[in-house]
């Protein structure tokens, strides 16, 4: 029995992978794990299977810096190549067959096709979309309420993007003097982690108990396959499901994330989330104004038909009570006039009785009587003496003439039969 080195070993498995791979050729795998040291990507390349995520394939592959130089200068300069060999994206590479008595079997790349990753992301994309309407999620943050004034906002980014630096600029150097409270959650935005800590942070955020009015995912500026992260159907899900509106600034002005679609509005950059947010507060604050003027003239309007009513209630009153006054006089003259000409009536009906009093005053007067030639006789207290029963015997008498007096005394009374 012939036996070998292991040496020996490795040497006849390059010798014969020498003689069957002369050539590269092209290969189509998924990223299971990528690195970059001094420039050289060291990638592990994966097949799962077609229906499960069980990897049925694994191999070691080696991009090295001056062939990443030569690839990405015949490539398109809109997608650095160094952002399509990431994790989990798939990839189109042409690759040599390398063995190695230590290290083992690897994969040199010496060429990539940029379009295949883009179209399987464009399928990925396609397939959340369709997945997202199919569920009822493209329009379910949307038909949340956004309260009219934001003004505590959760911002979930990195905290070292320039967008971030650019939005907090924005609010804080604001013309209208408006103040937001904004609470930083850091997150990846770039990467394989984006799913994982921006839907962390979303349920971190909805178990608050003082929780913000909005959240906003922000970035700044990037490449197209920088929305690859935000095309993510868990990500997207988690948006949709938030119970609070998401505003989505990824810092894109041509393209367009399956996250932009799903969340309660998008706009392209963090500047312009900014001026969202200051709009909103300016609206508002013109509403009011506009209010304010409506209702200080309606109050103005309402006073000035008031003050119009009053005075013409004073002037009824007025002429109401002048009126009045004339009747109320007139009436006064009236019983003036009237009470004048019955104290007259009055007046001359006692005097006529005084008159006619008067004459029989006169009349029953006894000067009267002596004055016409009587005499009038009375007794001792000067009371007249009218009947003969009013004297008696021995009594003195006092009888009165128009000329002079006589007093007696009765020595005898005689009565008539």
């Amino acid at each position: 029995m012939n036996s070998y080195s292991l040496i020996e070993l490795q040497r006849f498995i390059q010798r014969v992978l020498a003689l069957n791979f002369e050539q590269a050729f092209w290969i189509k795998a998924e990223i299971g794990q990528a690195s970059l040291s001094r420039g050289h990507f060291f990638l592990q390349l994966i097949q799962k299977a077609e229906d499960s995520d069980e990897v049925i394939a694994e191999s070691r592959a080696n991009l090295w810096s001056g062939q990443l130089r030569q690839i990405q200068h015949k490539s398109d300069k809109r997608f650095p190549i160094n952002e399509l060999l990431e994790t989990g994206n798939e990839v189109e590479v042409l690759v040599e067959v390398q063995h190695h008595e230590r290290y083992g079997l690897s994969l040199n790349i010496i060429d990539l096709n940029p379009e295949y990753s883009l179209g399987k992301l464009a399928q990925q994309r396609q397939q959340t979309l369709d997945q997202l309407i199919a569920e009822k999620l493209i329009d379910k943050n949307k038909q949340l309420l956004l309260p009219r004034v934001v003004q505590k906002i959760a911002v979930l980014s990195s905290s070292t993007a320039a967008g971030l630096a650019d939005f907090k600029n924005q609010l804080l150097n604001n013309s209208y003097g408006y103040r937001f409270d904004v609470e930083l959650y850091p997150v990846a935005v770039q990467g394989q982690h984006v799913r994982r800590e921006i839907t962390k942070a979303l349920e971190q955020i909805q178990q608050e108990l003082y929780k913000p009015q909005l959240i906003i995912i922000l970035r700044g500026g990037g490449s197209k396959l920088d929305l690859a992260a935000f095309d993510d159907f868990e990500l997207c899900k988690a948006v949709a499901n938030c119970s609070l509106p998401v505003l989505v600034a990824v810092g894109h002005e041509t393209d367009e994330s399956v996250l932009d679609l799903v969340a309660y509005h998008s706009l392209k950059t963090p500047t312009a989330a900014a001026d969202f947010l200051i709009e909103k507060c300016l609206i508002f604050e013109s509403e009011i104004n506009q209010i304010e003027k409506q209702l200080s003239l309606n109050v103005q309007q309402f006073l000035s038909l008031k003050l119009l009513g009053l005075k013409q209630l004073e002037e009824s009153i007025k002429y109401a009570v002048q009126n009045n006054c004339r009747a109320k006089l007139y009436e006064v003259e009236q019983l003036g006039v009237a009470i004048l000409a019955k104290t007259m009536l009055n007046i001359q009906a006692k005097k006529l009785q005084l008159n006619q009093l008067e004459t029989q005053l006169q009349i029953a007067n006894p000067q009267t009587a002596i004055e016409q030639g009587f005499a009038i006789s009375t007794n001792r207290e000067g009371k007249i003496i009218r009947s003969i029963s009013q004297i008696k015997e021995k009594e003195e008498m006092t009888h009165h003439f128009k000329d002079g007096k006589i007093h007696s005394l009765i020595t005898k009374i005689i009565k008539n039969d």
